[in-house]
């Protein structure tokens, strides 16, 4: 056979070694233990990062809530805008106001775009390009598909109860989603 013989031990290495350690069976136990607090620091590094995530998209959709907040003001600065009436933007059936459709002296339909119009249509292009989803809600909505649903309902009833800003991690068909909603306050323009 070509079995090799064993190294012979140097008795001046043993007698540096605890005899518990020159057993290979507490290496065993020094593996699992490395183990276990390699585990530990994983588990702990993926939570940060969990934290971190849900921080960044929380602050993104703060941000994309101020910007239509913003949008809104500046609409509202202009008491409305007028568009060209196209498939896609057509007269807000909920908008009853003097002079909501007009005609250039060119023969150019156009109708008036309030904030709450104007947001409905930018959440619609926003949803088709980026996936992002936001939309107006109500407790009391004009447009019946304003509806609160049971969490924004939740929300909407916080707001009243002077709360600033809701958040929190809900399942969703395509896994957890981000809910943001804010109390978006109307101006009198």
């Amino acid at each position: 056979s070509s079995a090799k013989p064993m190294p012979a031990r140097d008795p001046q290495v043993d007698a540096y070694v605890p005899a518990a350690f020159r057993q290979r069976r507490w290496w065993l136990v020094l593996l699992a233990l490395w183990s276990a607090g390699a585990w530990h620091l994983l588990h702990s590094h993926i939570e940060d990062v969990q934290l971190q995530s849900v921080q960044i998209a929380t602050e993104g959709a703060r941000n994309m809530f101020r910007m239509v907040a913003l949008t809104r003001s500046w609409n509202a600065s202009h008491a409305g805008i007028y568009v060209p009436v196209t498939e896609r933007t057509q007269p807000n059936a909920y908008l009853k106001v003097p002079r909501r459709d007009v005609i250039t002296t060119d023969g150019q339909a156009l109708t008036l775009i309030n904030p709450a119009y104007m947001t409905r249509l930018i959440a619609e292009m926003a949803q088709s390009d980026s996936g992002a989803i936001f939309r107006l809600t109500s407790l009391r909505p004009i447009r019946p598909e304003n509806a609160a649903d049971p969490w924004e309902t939740k929300s909407l009833q916080s707001f009243e109860a002077g709360t600033k800003e809701v958040v929190s991690i809900e399942p969703s068909e395509h896994g957890p989603l981000l809910r943001y909603m804010a109390p978006l306050q109307v101006e009198k323009p």
